[in-house]
C-alpha cells in the first residue's frame, strides 16, 4: 500500500493515457527489457521506502504495475500487478 499510497497523492493521470489498451498483461517475469511501452523508474521518494535491490536491479512502473528488472540481464526479474490501480 505504500507505494499505491504515494501515486495517489503525486500521480499524472496523463501517464495512463500513453499506455496502448491491453499491452501491459504481456510483461511477465523472464520478459525482455526494456518493454515495447512506456515505463518510468519508481521515485527515489517510493523507492527510499522499499526493501533495497542487489546492484544492477531497479524498480520501473510499467502501466499499473511495478516491475524489478535486472539492467546488465536486461530481464524482467519480478512483477507486482495492478498494484498501482485505480
Amino acid at each position: 500500500m505504500y507505494i499505491n499510497d504515494w501515486y495517489r497523492r503525486h500521480d499524472d493521470d496523463d501517464y495512463y493515457r500513453r499506455m496502448p489498451p491491453g499491452q501491459i498483461r504481456k510483461l511477465e517475469r523472464g520478459a525482455h527489457w526494456p518493454p515495447p511501452y512506456p515505463y518510468e523508474p519508481l521515485p527515489r521518494e517510493v523507492v527510499i521506502g522499499l526493501q533495497p535491490l542487489p546492484p544492477g536491479y531497479r524498480y520501473y512502473r510499467v502501466g499499473p504495475d511495478v516491475v524489478i528488472a535486472n539492467i546488465a540481464g536486461k530481464v524482467v526479474s519480478d512483477v507486482v500487478y495492478d498494484l498501482l490501480n485505480r
